[in-house]
């Protein structure tokens, strides 16, 4: 009865030891699930987790210049 799964810090609960009992809570949850990642970085491990967690993801991002943050379909 899972509906919304939400990882927030990704990249820190990969970095202590959470990658497989993330994987695997994703796994069990129903595939028509919203799911929202939170990371403060992007490295290739959170890239991939995401592969499997999100469906037609959208990532928005801030660089240093900007004011807002901008929203890309990936």
């Amino acid at each position: 009865s899972l509906e919304v799964f939400v990882l927030d810090e990704a990249d820190r609960m990969l970095d202590v030891g959470f990658g497989e009992p993330i994987r695997a809570l994703v796994k069990r949850a129903p595939k028509d699930r919203q799911a929202l990642l939170f990371s403060a970085t992007f490295p290739d491990a959170i890239r991939l987790l995401a592969t499997a967690m999100l469906r037609d993801p959208l990532e928005a991002s801030v660089d240093g210049d900007a004011h807002a943050p901008r929203i890309e379909a990936h």
